[in-house]
């Protein structure tokens, strides 16, 4: 699959997001959240490879007709490079630890057992590096499942933890 092609949600696929049917599985709905017509399926891959294999899930998705290709990106293109809130340095591991726990306490808060996996990710971050990475899937998830200022107020959180 092409990293540089951007998918958007059909009709059939926002109304499968909101129905609560389970024609999608937890892996799909996550996926789709995060399907906005904008990003790229290799920036795609970076924050939704906790829910699985993200090839074979773009594939169901195409298949079932719930997205469909929106237009091809310029590889030159960054999306997301770095979390705006969370500077990579050197951090305690205390403070790792609380940032970690912190995260996986307000995501699972916020999002029920969908997050399951998502906080087990994060609790495993052993590195401020990947705790980064995983801070920016969750906050894209809250952004795009709740609210911008949810997702703000998440990564407030774990910024305040790592100072």
């Amino acid at each position: 699959m092409d990293g540089n092609t951007i998918y958007k949600k059909t009709a059939a696929g926002s109304a499968a997001f909101s129905s609560t049917s389970g024609e999608l599985t937890q892996a799909q709905r996550g996926l789709l959240i995060m399907i906005d017509g904008k990003r790229s399926v290799d920036a795609l891959r970076k924050v939704a490879s906790v829910f699985g294999d993200c090839d074979a899930l773009f594939s169901q998705l195409l298949a079932t007709g719930m997205i469909e290709l929106s237009a091809v990106a310029d590889a030159s293109v960054v999306v997301n490079p770095q979390p705006a809130g969370i500077v990579p340095r050197a951090v305690s591991d205390a403070q790792l630890a609380d940032a970690r726990m912190a995260a996986a306490k307000y995501i699972t808060e916020r999002l029920g057992p969908t997050a399951d996996k998502l906080a087990l990710q994060i609790e495993r971050s052993r590195t401020l590096e990947d705790l980064t990475v995983n801070i920016e899937i969750a906050r894209e998830i809250l952004e795009n499942v709740s609210s911008p200022l949810d997702a703000e107020g998440f990564e407030r959180l774990v910024a305040a933890r790592l100072l």
